[in-house]
């Protein structure tokens, strides 16, 4: 999950902080290619630790591993593949 993260926030550098503000929006169409790309990685990775962490569900778990599944609960957004 954490190299679909980095692959994701390596290709929205450019949309964020683009290097030439000239550059009409055609010639940023590359960029926004490269973070649709870097999306569906992404995304897929995000649904596996959701359902990952839905798996602990029901389970009596104790303490700090209880208070960190319901962190990850909280966090981690449900996200529909389109």
């Amino acid at each position: 999950m954490a190299e679909s993260g980095t692959d994701l926030a390596d290709a929205a550098q450019g949309v964020l902080e683009p290097g030439d503000e000239t550059v009409p929006v055609s010639g940023a169409l590359e960029v926004l290619r490269q973070v649709h790309l870097a999306l569906g990685p992404a995304v897929v990775e995000l649904e596996s630790a959701v359902d990952q962490v839905a798996a602990l569900d029901g389970y009596r778990l104790l303490g700090p591993l209880d208070d960190a599944r319901q962190e990850l609960s909280a966090r981690l957004p449900e996200v529909a593949a389109s």
